[in-house]
Formats: structure tokens, C-alpha cells, sequence
């Protein structure tokens, strides 16, 4: 007799073939049968991350982690916080923008190029080009520097460059020079055309002899045979205590050929004749001479003038000096 075998429980069952999820995507701590479990209840390995929150700036990011999160929230924080700053707008250059303290701000700051005429001043210890005005100062792509300028009428007027202080033909700052003394001494009347004593002809000698201020000399000549005097007077005092000499230096350009009393060289106070030298051979040659009158006796103040009496010579004096 056959037997018949008739299976226990009832309906089809559901295998990994019938699963789209992985153990992959079953949370950590989970079992399910899954698509990659044969069949069988496996357990998951997607993790577990909890909740999820940031604070971030602006240029931050959160990263967020494969797996389960709980939720949160990712705040940014405020735009005031991120741009903090103490600039205004008359700070910044005009038609730029910035944020500052979460406010917009263009710029008003006015852009001056790549140079400014300003005032000139010299202070004695630095040379400034002030009054420029408030501005930004660029090359704008320019080949130099941003620059401050003053007019050279500005600078000459500043530092007090005039043609009369500058040696003849030398030119400085735009200004062609017309001096040509030296630098006197203190003990210096004259020296190459520094007068400091403020030397004048006084006495043309009746029209036979004269005295020129010629560049660095005093020119003093006669053309007549006769003996013929001319005079320089100082223009101002001096106190001759404590000097023991007046020192005259000369050339002799043109010498006399009379031998006979052909030179004299007298020193005066006014109309006063103090010291007279008067000798032959005075002028008697062409050269370098020097002179000086002994002025021990004249210990006080008086206005020095020079006689030079000449005959048919030229001298031109170079200095006159205290010693």
C-alpha cells in the first residue's frame, strides 16, 4: 500500500534572493535576513552615529560620517561675528567695498593717483613736503613709486637758494650762480670778494687813480705818472683790542718803473692818517705781495680806510685781515 508525505506548516517563505537591503545598510546592534545573508538573519554593520550639530563660520564645513545619524542641525554663525573690523567708510579707498561688523561699507577715501603737489619746509633737522592732502597714494601700474612733489619755486624758497649765494656759473636747484667771494673768516675784512666789512671806494683819487670791485679783487690803478692816491673805507667799526696786525695781500698786475717814492699804502681812521709804509719798490714789481701795519698802539675801535697811492701801477688786493 503507497504512502503520501504531505509537508508541515503552510505557504511559501522569503529568502535573501526577495532583500534589496545589505547587512550594510542594518543598523550596528540589528539582525535581518538580508540580501548578502544566505537566507539566514544576519547582523548589521551600518553605524551607528547618533546625533549630528555644528557651529561654523562662513568657508567651514561639517563632515558627516557613512552611516545612521539621529538628526541635528548645522548652524552658521552670524555674518557681524565673522567680519569684525574698525574701518570706515572715509578709511577705505573710494568705490571699494568691505564688510565690517556685517555691514557693507564702500569706500569714500579719495584715490590721489601716483603723485601730489604739497608745501615745502625746512626744519633744520629734515626737509618736508607738507599740506598733501588725505588720500590713496598708488602706481596705478605706473613704472615708479608714488611720489610727493613740491614746486621748485617751493624748494629754492625753503631752503633760501638765490643766485647771489651760489658760486658764479654753478647751478643748483634751477639757479645759475653769480657769487664769486669766498668764505670770509671771522677775522677776514675782505677775502676774494667777501666784503664783510662792507669795503666802498671813498677816494677816486681827483680822477687820476681808481678802485673797482672786479669779481674776487679790489682793482685799484693809476695811468698818469704822478703820484695819485685812492681809498677804500670800511663800512662799518671795529675793535682792534687784542689784534696785533692788519695784514693786506695784493697782486701787482702792472709795476711801476718809477723808482723814485713810487708807492704808498697809508692806514686810516676817517680823514686820520694812523700808519703810513712808503718806500720805493713798493709796486716796483709784478707779484704777490703782503703788507701789514702794527697795531699795537691802536687798541681801540675805529673805521679803517686804505690809501693806496700809486703811480702808472695796478694792484689788485685779495684780502685784508686782523691777526
Amino acid at each position: 500500500m503507497g504512502k503520501i508525505w504531505i509537508p508541515g506548516g503552510g505557504g511559501a517563505g522569503t529568502g535573501s534572493d526577495d532583500c534589496t537591503a545589505n547587512k550594510a545598510q542594518v543598523l550596528v546592534g540589528y539582525t535581518a535576513v538580508t540580501r548578502d545573508s544566505g537566507d539566514e538573519a544576519a547582523a548589521g554593520s551600518m553605524p551607528n552615529n547618533g546625533g549630528q550639530s555644528g557651529t561654523l563660520n562662513c568657508g567651514q564645513s561639517k563632515v558627516i560620517p557613512a552611516g545612521y545619524t539621529s538628526g541635528g542641525t548645522v548652524t552658521a554663525n552670524s555674518l557681524a561675528s565673522q567680519t569684525s573690523g574698525t574701518a570706515v567708510a572715509n578709511q577705505i579707498s573710494s568705490g571699494k567695498t568691505a564688510w565690517v561688523n556685517g555691514a557693507k561699507v564702500t569706500g569714500t577715501l579719495t584715490e590721489r593717483g601716483q603723485y601730489q603737489n604739497g608745501g615745502a619746509a625746512f626744519t633744520g633737522s629734515y626737509f618736508a613736503i607738507n599740506a598733501l592732502p588725505e588720500g590713496v597714494y598708488r602706481s596705478n601700474g605706473a613704472s615708479w613709486a608714488p611720489e610727493a612733489r613740491c614746486t621748485a619755486d617751493q624748494l629754492r624758497n625753503a631752503l633760501g637758494i638765490t643766485a647771489g649765494k651760489i658760486k658764479k656759473g654753478e647751478v643748483i636747484a634751477g639757479v645759475t650762480g653769480t657769487w664769486e667771494g669766498y668764505v670770509a673768516n671771522p677775522t677776514d675784512l675782505y677775502y676774494k670778494g667777501s666784503n664783510p666789512a662792507g669795503f666802498y671806494v671813498s677816494n677816486n683819487g681827483n680822477g687820476y687813480a681808481s678802485a673797482s670791485f672786479d669779481g674776487v679783487y679790489i682793482t685799484a690803478k693809476s695811468t698818469t705818472t704822478s703820484a695819485n692816491a685812492v681809498t677804500i673805507t670800511a663800512g662799518k667799526a671795529y675793535n682792534l683790542s687784542g689784534y696785533s696786525k692788519l695784514i693786506i695781500e695784493l697782486n701787482v698786475t702792472k709795476a711801476t718803473s718809477y723808482t723814485n717814492t713810487n708807492g704808498g699804502l697809508v692806514l686810516k681812521n676817517g680823514s686820520e692818517e694812523l700808519i703810513r709804509i712808503w718806500q720805493d719798490g713798493l709796486y716796483g714789481t709784478v707779484g704777490a705781495k703782503t703788507y701789514s701795519f702794527d697795531l699795537s698802539n691802536l687798541q681801540k675801535v675805529l673805521t679803517p680806510s686804505l690809501a693806496f697811492t700809486l703811480r702808472a701801477a695796478v694792484v689788485q688786493i685779495t684780502r685784508i685781515r686782523l691777526a
